[in-house]
């Protein structure tokens, strides 16, 4: 499997895309080469082609906002660290499909982060052992990670800018329903209520097709927040 230096010769939706269609499994790292997370890696976990975690250094909101609990990151039983997730279910307040449904929005927000890159050095690391953690949630597929994601024009062409006027922050106001003169307060209003209504949490008898679609339109009303208000 040969894959590129440097992002700038690809995309990251090209490189999933491969990784995916060689069912890969091992870590996409991609290091930041400017700004202000220079030197700074986002790791992208894959099995057999599929996401099954993503981490990074952006700021992703926390698992308790996320679940609508307010809870604190992290819990100790005495000395010891104890995963929030672990906590959660062990307290009780969170069903095992609540929690992955949050943690899958987390490190969607993450995919996300990864997905903005102009620039960055790509490194694909084989699988390291992992200790067995009864939260994670299961690996997204390719139907959730790249749909509506950037991509070069044809196999094997160097993405270039393309010769157009669209402005991302329009779209992005355009997806929240709001005028290109929306407030920040505006904004943040639109976004809780649309989240609301396409959080797959909210549509509990929704079939497997239903709650792809929704964390698609989740994802996309998150990127469109996240552009106006990062």
């Amino acid at each position: 499997m040969h894959l590129p230096g440097r992002l700038h010769e690809t995309t990251l939706g090209d490189l999933l895309g491969q990784l995916h269609r060689e069912r890969a499994t091992g870590t996409l790292e991609l290091i930041e080469r400017d700004g202000p997370h220079a030197g700074k890696t986002h790791s992208i976990e894959l099995c057999d082609g599929r996401v099954s975690s993503v981490s990074g250094p952006h700021v992703v909101p926390p698992l308790g906002d996320l679940l609508g609990l307010g809870i604190q990151a992290r819990r100790g039983r005495g000395n010891d660290y104890v995963r929030i997730g672990e906590f959660l279910l062990d307290a009780g307040l969170v069903t095992r499909e609540a929690l992955q449904g949050g943690l899958r929005r987390q490190f969607l927000h993450r995919l996300d982060a990864a997905f903005s890159l102009s620039d960055a050095d790509i490194r694909f690391r084989p699988p390291r052992p992992h200790a067995d953690d009864r939260t994670n949630p299961e690996p997204i597929t390719a139907s959730e990670f790249l749909p509506g994601r950037p991509r070069a024009r044809t196999r094997g062409e160097r993405p270039t800018e393309a010769p157009s006027t669209r402005d991302p922050r329009r779209d992005a106001f355009r997806v929240l329903g709001l005028p290109p003169n929306a407030t920040p307060a505006d904004i943040q209003r639109a976004f809780r209520a649309l989240a609301r209504v396409a959080h797959p949490d909210a549509h509990p008898s929704a079939d497997t097709s239903e709650r792809l679609r929704l964390l698609a339109r989740f994802a996309e009303l998150s990127r469109a927040y996240h552009l106006l208000t990062g």
